[in-house]
């Protein structure tokens, strides 16, 4: 017997949002190990990198489409259709996000300047932080359902979302620090590589900032 969307939703309305987020995760986690063959300049083995991305976001693609085709509309669900449908939306542009920096960085060989290393691993560290902590969150979905979105499990939720709009912001500020160290060297380098460096970061940036949208969402849905 094949593997059914709609057999998760009979457990859980989470369940098949969780299978997407550890779809992402695995996504995400091939960014650290881009950039570390971006310091070496090692544009073949980053070019592999981009191609293992693209294929995990494109599965993440065929969940999401999966889990909005067999989305119950005629069974009680215990949260809005419409809610759970833009949680999967919001994760999925991390997964977007994360393809995009791939695909940005295979665009023309690029080696990372050495006085960059230090300030792109802190800020990478932020991001993965934000990451994991928008993840633990939507892990613990079936646990707030079992309480009714309510009690200590929800406080406990509502801690970790604030979590990540903390972690998010922490983020922010290394991704600003980021740009400073770049700009103090940028007489070395070529005008278009500046601003290569830059829509590079960004995307990496905008990966944190999802995390947090995603944390927002949920805590609509909690307060109602």
């Amino acid at each position: 017997m094949g593997f059914s969307i709609f057999d998760l939703f009979k457990k859980s309305p989470f369940e098949p949002i969780q299978e997407q987020m550890k779809k992402i995760k695995e996504c995400v986690y091939k960014l650290p190990v881009m950039i570390e063959h971006l310091k070496v300049g090692d544009f073949d083995k980053y070019e592999e990198d981009a191609k293992i991305i693209s294929h995990l976001e494109h599965e993440v693609d065929i969940l999401k489409n999966r889990i909005r085709d067999n989305l119950p509309k005629s069974i009680f669900l215990p949260v809005p259709r419409d809610t759970l449908l833009n949680i999967l939306s919001s994760q999925d542009a991390i997964a977007d996000y994360a393809e995009d920096f791939a695909v940005l960085v295979t665009l023309r060989p690029m080696k990372l300047p050495e006085e960059l290393y230090k300030p792109l691993d802190e800020f990478m560290k932020l991001i993965l932080k934000t990451f994991d902590q928008i993840y633990e969150v939507v892990m613990t979905l079936d646990e707030l359902l079992e309480t009714s979105f309510g009690g200590e499990v929800a406080k406990k939720v509502y801690d970790m979302i604030n979590k990540v709009g903390e972690f998010e912001h922490e983020a922010d500020i290394a991704q600003a620090n980021l740009a400073k160290e770049l700009f103090k060297i940028e007489d070395n380098l070529k005008p278009m590589d500046v601003f290569m460096w830059l829509k590079i970061f960004n995307k990496l940036g905008d990966i944190a900032n999802l995390s947090e949208k995603v944390g927002n969402r949920i805590r609509l849905f909690i307060s109602k």
